[in-house]
């Protein structure tokens, strides 16, 4: 199914249909789109106003309001639960219902909410928190932890959230509590666990481009008060949005960016005493996220020369469409054991991650280049902590030691179709295999301690430390596979390297009033080095750590009764000893490179309004000023310092209005709208290829009882086009989500 035939805008007649705008309209629309926004908001507000001020309250008898604030939330993103307007950090949080109500159900649609972050799914993760990058050919700069289990690749992070209790985002570089690859942030998903309530939900959605999603749970006691079981499971299909203009040879004979998937989770939980807490969760799942679905640019070497012309937007062209596929599958063991002043922690884990890929990597009709990737990773993890007494109100700590065993086994072929037979820049001279082969092993340990002292009942002084050792070694093989003829090897590469860093954390919040609080921090992180194999030119097969270090100062309020929050933050991020992706011309691959410094700065607010019962206003805006401080390119031997960072945009934000609206005893008019738009950024670190601001806007209504809900929805509404992606050095691009619309209904019982 194509882009240009959706399943229900064929059947739907509507000013949503595309028109052609001259340069001109763009910027009009852009208005418009701002001020149907903004007529919506007030319409809202009008009619709550209007029942609020003539309707009969149910809650209390009477014609008075009922109550309303902002409720309480609590996090645990330091370890320990807190209330989140009470820690000294920049923390966003999302509860169950806040997730439903906003459609979050993936990191790109949670990055939509988040200032500051930023979430692509071109090949499986592209992250940016804060302007740092998290690519899936390297180690992540944010941490990404579900139930407490960290997932060590960000091509893991497409993780669907389904069956989620609790998502919070923590910003800035957090190596004191969670140690490496966390120079960004970190992420922790939270499930729901079971209890002794038994439930059962069901849930279903059918929308544009053949879309059709199944979530379901079931939580049940199998001894009273005793031994809990939670059953949740997910399938996703869905044909893509981008179409392939030649005949190809299809993996699955699917359009470009669709989806099939399907995802499980049990969990058991064992309460032997009022003193043990013990979980065991067992997940797994299996997504196909189609083709690379690529769009050539006029910046691409085949267009340049004239051999192929560019692709037009939502298309592409490509002799053979590949496939992506993920499999993986993880247990953990959650403990915990209160005793008198402390509680006793210990998280154990295994997951065990397959990713293979086929790609046409000359993104034309020719039969020239294709690869194929495949990564296994057998990742184990165990970490023991004690933490004070949470009701001490004026001393509070916490310890612990981690350890983990990484194992990777990568392969990556290059195989040279009969287009390249007689290239010169194939080393077969014919038609045939290059493949490198790759074992990783990584294991460390870390030993860390935070204290909170209180003094005067306003000022909290937190200082962390954290002293972290990870050894990694690698054997890396070449050879070459002619077709018809035996295979040989061409080269081995073998080399260990050891990393260790000191983290520190020093942190002061003064609590003016229980409504009012201002914080300042410094923290460090760092990111993992590694190795680059026969990638790199002779000198650079390997590279070092990657540090980052934060300076922020925020202020966290409520107003008006308490329903009025409005969260801000300053904060100034340096990165030293940069790794950066380079490119080596006479490998033809990519390879990474400690080649420089930057720094991030910038302005995080977020805001929450209760204006009356059922209504509530929300808004986020982030600024970040991304620069090299020191890059020069040694391909190129071009200096970028002082150019924006690649992909950062300068800023982003976004405006939700939600309204309830009882309907009787027993149903609700459910009825929400989201714009959200982002800067124009960069797709090149010499800032010559500039992608333009664009914004999105969200419409969601529909009804809700006791047991049944129903809604109607649309995404990108006015089917805003804008680039996600590009690699200039390939001139290759990929587009966002166009205008989707569909129905959603659960059933709780």
């Amino acid at each position: 199914m194509s882009r240009e035939k959706p399943w229900i805008e064929d059947k739907m007649t509507c000013f949503l249909s595309k028109i052609n705008l001259t340069t001109a309209s763009i910027h009009l629309i852009a208005v418009m789109r701002l001020k149907i926004f903004v007529v919506f908001v007030t319409f809202h507000i009008f009619w709550a106003h209007e029942i609020h001020a003539q309707g009969v309250n149910e809650e209390t008898g009477t014609d008075k309001p009922a109550s309303y604030e902002l409720e309480a939330v609590t996090v645990t993103s330091q370890k320990r639960e807190e209330i989140l307007q009470d820690v000294s950090g920049s923390i966003t949080s999302f509860s169950q219902i806040e997730l439903e109500d906003a459609g979050i159900d993936s990191i790109l649609d949670l990055s939509r909410l988040v200032p500051g972050l930023e979430f692509d799914d071109f090949r499986h993760g592209a992250m940016f928190l804060r302007g740092i990058k998290s690519m899936p050919s390297s180690e992540p700069g944010t941490g990404f932890y579900v139930d407490g289990v960290n997932y060590s690749k960000s091509f893991m992070f497409g993780f669907p959230l389904f069956d989620v209790e609790r998502v919070e985002v923590l910003k800035g570089p957090q190596g004191t509590l969670y140690g490496r690859n966390t120079i960004g942030g970190v992420i922790n998903v939270h499930t729901v666990e079971p209890t002794n309530q038994a439930m059962c939900r069901l849930g279903g959605t059918l929308g544009d481009y053949g879309k059709k999603e199944f979530q379901g749970s079931v939580s049940f006691p199998l001894i009273q008060n005793r031994l809990f079981m939670r059953i949740a499971g997910a399938a996703s299909e869905q044909d893509g949005y981008s179409e392939n203009d030649v005949s190809p040879e299809s993996h699955d004979n699917k359009d470009g960016h669709h989806l099939d998937g399907k995802a499980g989770r049990v969990k058991f939980r064992f309460l032997p005493t009022e003193k043990w807490d013990i979980a065991l969760n067992i997940d797994g799942q299996w997504h196909d996220d189609g083709a690379f679905p690529t769009s050539r640019t006029e910046r691409n070497p085949q267009v340049k020369t004239g051999l192929v012309p560019a692709d037009a937007p939502y298309h592409y062209s490509n002799d053979y469409d590949g496939w992506q596929e993920r499999t993986f599958w993880g247990a953990a063991l959650n403990t915990k054991y209160d005793l008198k002043n402390v509680q006793l922690t210990s998280i154990t884990s295994y997951r065990d991650y397959d990713r293979n890929e086929g790609i046409d990597t000359d993104f034309s009709a020719l039969d020239l280049k294709r690869r194929k990737y495949r990564t296994r990773e057998k990742d184990f993890s165990q970490e023991f902590r004690i933490v004070s007494d949470i009701d001490s109100a004026l001393f509070k700590w916490q310890a612990g030691v981690n350890y983990f065993h990484l194992d990777t086994e990568n392969t990556n072929a290059n195989i040279f179709r009969p287009g390249m037979a007689l290239s010169p820049s194939n080393p077969l001279n014919g038609t045939g295999t290059r493949a490198f082969f790759t074992d990783n092993v990584n294991a460390g340990g870390a030993v860390f301690g935070e204290v909170t002292y209180t003094l005067w009942h306003r000022l909290d002084l937190t200082g962390g430390l954290r002293y972290e050792y990870e050894r990694a070694e690698t054997d890396s093989a070449m050879r070459d596979m002619p077709d018809g003829a035996a295979a040989i090897e061409r080269g081995r590469i073998s080399s260990e390297n050891s990393f260790s860093t000191l983290l520190p954390k020093v942190t002061a919040g003064w609590h003016f009033t229980d409504a009012h609080m201002a914080y300042t921090t410094f923290s460090e992180a760092h990111r993992s080095g590694g190795f680059n194999g026969f990638s790199a030119p002779q000198g650079d097969e390997s590279f070092d750590e990657e540090s980052s270090r934060v300076y922020e100062l925020g202020t966290k309020s409520t107003f008006i009764d308490n329903r009025l929050m409005v969260n801000l933050a300053l904060f100034y991020i340096k990165i030293q000893n940069e790794q950066l992706n380079l490119f080596n011309a006479k490998s033809m691959q990519p390879y990474i490179a400690n080649a420089g410094s930057s720094h991030r700065k910038g302005l995080e607010v977020e805001t929450k309004y209760i204006v009356l019962p059922g209504l509530e206003l929300s808004g986020t805006f982030s600024y970040v000023d991304a620069r090299f401080d020191n890059y020069k390119d040694p391909v190129t031997d071009m200096d970028y310092a002082g150019n924006r960072v690649f992909s950062v945009p300068k800023y982003t934000y976004s405006l939700s209005a939600q309204y309830r609206y009882p309907m009787g005893k027993r149903l609700t008019l459910f009825s929400r709208a989201d714009l959200s738009g982002a800067g124009d950024r960069y797709f090149d670190d010499a800032n010559t290829v500039r992608s333009p601001s664009y914004e999105v806007v969200n419409l969601k209504v529909g009804l809700e009882s006791n047991k049944l809900d129903c809604y109607i929805w649309a995404q990108n509404v006015f089917d805003e086009e804008y680039r996600t992606y590009e690699n200039t050095s390939i001139g290759i691009t990929e587009y966002g989500m166009p205008r989707t619309i569909g129905v959603t209904a659960s059933y709780r019982f």
